[in-house]
Parts: structure tokens; C-alpha cells; sequence
């Protein structure tokens, strides 16, 4: 069994004399210590070119693309086993927890837990506009409430008396800040008086909310959204996925590099240059994925973190992971072309004909 990590060639060159070594010695079972080291040496010996320490660096990056890749898509399919989001009847007892007394005006409910623009269902008619116009507004979907009041209030303790009743229903807080939009255009502006947004976000058992109370609205705007919390079948299917897909990854880079190994030069050029392209396409929007999550978890923090796509980069950088699913596809059938070895065989058999 452990030799089925070795390519089935240095098996069948190879595997009967590594087996009669331990057999030779006594040995009915390799200890873990020589079962990790087999796995090891066999993982490595799938790569073929045994002289070379690029091709395990390689190797490496292609597998951890194609394993986060994996997770994120194991993870928005985990996703279908949350909640729907909140209908009126339930944001109408969140919301009278946190304010009450105050009539809910208008309500908005999105589609579902992800929504384009948070109003378009993503459907077969409209899947394309993820990697078009609308690549950066796939979003987490929200219940969003407006209420209005007309007279005056003091927001600080209008959203200290929310925090507290939160906090009595079994509610936690997980922030509770004050920042403002507007900048002081002059000397003369006092920053004290610049009108401010509140912010509250808290979460019970599967249900984010978010209380904002905007001053720079008139009259004041209490603005709340429900959404769903991260369910727990998303962890352990990321996990899960993401490490067969990175083991899919190395087995096919790995059958790419013996096949490649020793071949035309014009094959090897087509290979390698399809394989550069690829990691570039894949590669280039993780940086700003990372950037980008960081910069809104940062501005905006949140008990759930954003999902695994939007750290590598999609779907607003879409296209680029097509064109490069593209060119991975390509540089296997340039890999997958005859070889050296096949054409003398061929060579041969058409002398002796």
C-alpha cells in the first residue's frame, strides 16, 4: 500500500526489490518513521527529474492553488446548509429586541445568502456576470431594516440601551465603535462637530446583526441587517477539499513533469510555457484578494470572516482564472502529445514491417 505512492513505472522497476529488502531483513511492517519516509520518497519520485529541486517548488505552488481553489468552492456549496435569512416575521423580534417600541418602516430581503448586488439570485442567466460587470458585487446576502424617527434622540445612548438589551436576550457584542465619512475641508472646521455613524454588530447561535445609527443622515437613520453566520459544514468541507485537491494537484503536475522529462524540446516549450501562464493567471489576484480582505476586515470587523474566495481573489479576478484553467488544460495535452520514446518504438516496428 505504501508503495502506491510511487509512480506504477519505479513500481514495476523497483518494487519487488524494495519489498524483499525488508523481507530480507526480518521486516513484516516498515515503522512510521520509514512509512512517512516512503510516502515522502514517493511523492517525490512522482515528479520524475530527480536532479532537479525546482520542480518540487513547482510542484508545491501548483498543488496549494489548485487545493484553496478546491476549498473554496466545497465551501460555497457548505454554505447551502445555512438558514435562510431571516423573514419579516423574525427581523421584526430582532429588531424590537434592540429598539423597542419603534415600528419597522421598510424591510429588504435579499435573495439568498449570496446575492449579486444583493438583489440577483445567482441563476444559469445570469452566472456570467461574475466575471464581467458584476465580478466584485457577489456578496453575502442580508434582511435590512430601515427605521425612521422624526424627532430628535441622543444616539449614544440610544445605542448604549440597544448593546445592553442584546446583551440580556444572550446576545454577543462583538463591536462597538464610532467613525465618521466626513474630513475637515479647512482650519475652521472643528472635527468635534462632524456628525458621526455608530456601529454595533453582534451574534446569537447562527445570526449576525449589524445596528448603524447614521447622523449625517436627516433626520438620523437607524439602519439594521441579519445575515447568516459561517455554518459549520463550511470548515471541515474546505479542509477536506482542499487537501484532495491539493493531492489532485501534485498527481497532475507530477504526470505532466515524467511525461515532459526527456521529451522533444518543442513539446517541453509548449508544456513550460502553458504551465508559466497558468500559475500567472491563478497567481496574480491573490496578492490583491489578501489586500483586499484584510482592508475590510480591518474597516469593518466582523465575527465572520469573508469567504475563502474573495482571499484568492475571486470572483472579481474571474476571467483570469478561466484563461488560466484555459492554459492548464492546453499544457496537459501538450504533455500528453507522443514522446521521444514513442516515436522510436513506432520507428521500429515500421522497419521490421
Amino acid at each position: 500500500m505504501l508503495l502506491r505512492f510511487y509512480p506504477r513505472g519505479y513500481r514495476r522497476e523497483r518494487g519487488r526489490e524494495m519489498v524483499d529488502t525488508f523481507l530480507d531483513a526480518g521486516r513484516v511492517r516498515p515503522s512510521f518513521r520509514e512509512a512517512l519516509n516512503l510516502m515522502r520518497h514517493g511523492m517525490r519520485a512522482r515528479l520524475g527529474r530527480p536532479q532537479s529541486r525546482g520542480v518540487v517548488v513547482w510542484a508545491a505552488m501548483f498543488s496549494a492553488m489548485c487545493g484553496l481553489f478546491t476549498a473554496s468552492a466545497a465551501i460555497w456549496l457548505a454554505w447551502g446548509t445555512a438558514r435562510p435569512l431571516p423573514d419579516r416575521a423574525e427581523t421584526s423580534r430582532i429588531v424590537g429586541t434592540a429598539f423597542p417600541g419603534r415600528d419597522i418602516i421598510e424591510v429588504y430581503r435579499s435573495p439568498d445568502l449570496f446575492a449579486i448586488d444583493r438583489t440577483q439570485r445567482l441563476s444559469v442567466d445570469n452566472f456570467h456576470w461574475l466575471f464581467f460587470e458584476f465580478a466584485g458585487e457577489y456578496e453575502f446576502g442580508a434582511t435590512a431594516v430601515r427605521l425612521y424617527d422624526d424627532d430628535p434622540f441622543d444616539t449614544v445612548k440610544i445605542m448604549a440601551a440597544a448593546g445592553e438589551r442584546m446583551r440580556a436576550n444572550g446576545w454577543q457584542v462583538d463591536v462597538n465603535s464610532v467613525g465618521t465619512d466626513q474630513h475637515c475641508a479647512d482650519s475652521r472646521c472643528d472635527p468635534a462637530k462632524l456628525s458621526k455613524d455608530y456601529r454595533l454588530v453582534a451574534h446569537r447561535d447562527d445570526t449576525i446583526i449589524e445596528l448603524k445609527v447614521m447622523e449625517s443622515v436627516h433626520p438620523a437613520l437607524i439602519w439594521v441587517e441579519l445575515q447568516r453566520a459561517t455554518p459549520g459544514a463550511a470548515h471541515p468541507a474546505g479542509v477536506a477539499a482542499g487537501l484532495l485537491g491539493a493531492l489532485a494537484g501534485w498527481m497532475v503536475f507530477g504526470w505532466a513533469s515524467r511525461r515532459t522529462e526527456g521529451g522533444y524540446l518543442v513539446v517541453r516549450a509548449l508544456a513550460g510555457t502553458f504551465f508559466t501562464a497558468t500559475m500567472f493567471m491563478w497567481g496574480v489576484p491573490i496578492p490583491f484578494g489578501l489586500q483586499a480582505v484584510l482592508r475590510w476586515q480591518s474597516d469593518k470587523p466582523s465575527p465572520r470572516w469573508y469567504p475563502l474566495w474573495e482571499w484568492v481573489g475571486q470572483p472579481y479576478f474571474g476571467w483570469l482564472f478561466l484563461v488560466g484553467c484555459g492554459t492548464a488544460l492546453l499544457g496537459l495535452a501538450s504533455a500528453a502529445l507522443p514522446r521521444r520514446r514513442a516515436f522510436a518504438q513506432h520507428a521500429t516496428r515500421v522497419r521490421r514491417g
